[in-house]
């Protein structure tokens, strides 16, 4: 089997063995599950994302009485944080990240936000796992052995993975088209080789991908402020500055 092939149908085990839609893929497993509370307009959490964390948020945030999310996240389950993100855009709330935001919390509710704001000592980091890589360039690869003149049609297995994967590729793209956000900040800063990549992104850098009305602290995202965090042990030291 080939080995991008190989991670499709690794990634296919692993969410059918957890129980899970072979729709859908998962980043991060949550693990610590954080307390929603509020204070006047003010929505606060701290901890991973599932699926009952993002009911209460989403519940809250339709109750059009709060109109910012205060929020300190490691990332968790891909479709929870995507409904957080929905309804913050839905309802123009502002996002504001103290300590940090990673992970899909970047990918879908910071992006998502009408204003945005970074907290002095926190970042916002973006990360691309390589399995996921591999499985969306393996679709991609089915898409295009299912239109090429003279060659065998797709097995069975090969039309699952691919009816699956488009069907995830339709849900992101509609969602960041909905957003105004270019989907590529996504993996902009994917290196192959690597497990995961992590990386931190300036003002200027993501405005380039519709990442617009950010307030950040001093020399956010420079070499000089990631160095500083790494240093105190806020981000990790494999994160790039971009």
């Amino acid at each position: 089997m080939k080995p991008v092939f190989a991670a499709i149908a690794f990634g296919l085990h692993l969410m059918a063995s957890a129980g899970m839609p072979t729709d859908s893929i998962i980043w991060t497993k949550p693990t610590v599950r954080g307390k929603v509370i509020t204070t006047g307009s003010e929505i606060h959490y701290a901890g991973d994302l599932d699926a009952v964390v993002a009911k209460s948020i989403v519940s809250l945030i339709g109750q059009q009485t709060f109109d910012t999310l205060i929020i300190q996240s490691a990332g968790g389950d891909q479709v929870a944080a995507r409904k957080i993100g929905t309804a913050v855009f839905d309802h123009q709330m502002t996002v504001v990240v103290s300590g940090q935001c990673s992970s899909s919390c970047a990918r879908y509710i910071f992006v998502a936000a009408k204003r945005k704001l970074i907290e002095p000592d926190s970042f916002v980091m973006f990360s691309e796992h390589q399995s996921y890589h591999d499985y969306v360039q393996g679709i991609v690869q089915l898409s295009e052995k299912r239109g090429m003149p003279g060659v065998a049609r797709l097995s069975d297995r090969e039309t699952a993975m691919l009816i699956a994967g488009e069907k995830w590729v339709e849900l992101e793209t509609k969602y960041f088209t909905k957003i105004g956000v270019d989907m590529r900040i996504t993996s902009f800063g994917y290196l192959p080789g690597r497990p995961v990549s992590h990386w931190l992104m300036t003002g200027k850098r993501m405005a380039e991908f519709g990442v617009l009305n950010v307030t950040l602290p001093e020399n956010y995202g420079t070499q000089e402020y990631c160095d500083k965090m790494k240093l105190a042990g806020f981000v990790r030291f494999d994160a790039q500055c971009l």
